[in-house]
C-alpha cells in the first residue's frame, strides 16, 4: 500500500484550483480519486503527530461517526476500525483499515488501505456496508519556503454498496473530497499557531 501511495504522489493528471489549492484527478476514473496540496502553519513533526491522533480524524472527516485502534501491528502499523455516519438515503459505512505511519529527518506518510477482506475479522455492524479503501492519506514535508509544512493529502477509494446515481457521479468528480479535509485541517493548525 505504501509503495502504491508514494507511486499516486508523482501520477500526472488532471489539475484544477479549488480555493486556492491544486487538486489532482485522472481524466477517467470509476472510483473515488482526489489528490491536493497546500501548507500548514504548523511544525512538520507536531503535524504528524497530531494527524495521528483518533479524536482528530473526526475533526478532519465530520461524516466519521466512531473510530477505534483495535490492534497494533507493530511501532509503525496499527489496525484501525471506522464507522461513517449514514445521510439519507445512503446506508451507513465502515471500513477496516491498516494504518502505517513513517516520520524521519523532517518529512514523512501516514497512509491508510482497507484490510484484505479474507483476513478480516471485525463484523460489519448492523445497518452498515463495509468500504473498501485504496492507498490514501497524507504526505508531509518541510516547505521549500521554511515557514510550515507542505502537505499531499490523497483519497482513493472504490464505492461499496449503493448510491444514488447522481451522488456516484459528484463522489467521481468532486475535489471536495481532499479539499473539504484539508480547509479544515489548515483552519485549526492557524487556530494553533
Amino acid at each position: 500500500a505504501v509503495a502504491a501511495f508514494r507511486a499516486s504522489l508523482t501520477e500526472s493528471m488532471v489539475c484544477t484550483t479549488v480555493r486556492g489549492m491544486p487538486v489532482f484527478r485522472p481524466a477517467q476514473c470509476s472510483h473515488a480519486y482526489a489528490r491536493a496540496h497546500t501548507t500548514i502553519p504548523l511544525s512538520p513533526t507536531a503535524l504528524f503527530e497530531k494527524l495521528l491522533t483518533l479524536d482528530f480524524a473526526a475533526v478532519l472527516d465530520q461524516r466519521i461517526s466512531k473510530i477505534e485502534c483495535v490492534a497494533r501491528l507493530d511501532d509503525c502499523t496499527d489496525v484501525l476500525h471506522v464507522q461513517y455516519n449514514p445521510f439519507f438515503p445512503v446506508a451507513a459505512r465502515d471500513a477496516v483499515l491498516v494504518r502505517r505511519a513513517m516520520f524521519s529527518g523532517g518529512s514523512g506518510y501516514i497512509v491508510v488501505a482497507s484490510v484484505d477482506p479474507e483476513g478480516n475479522t471485525i463484523p460489519i455492524p448492523k445497518g452498515c456496508v463495509r468500504a473498501t479503501i485504496n492507498a490514501s492519506g497524507y504526505h508531509i514535508a518541510i516547505s521549500p519556503r521554511g515557514i510550515g509544512t507542505d502537505i499531499t493529502y490523497v483519497v482513493n477509494a472504490a464505492v461499496t454498496g449503493w448510491l444514488p446515481t447522481t451522488l456516484l457521479k459528484f463522489i467521481n468528480t468532486t475535489p471536495q473530497l481532499v479539499v473539504g479535509p484539508l480547509m479544515r485541517l489548515h483552519e485549526f493548525c492557524t487556530s494553533l499557531a
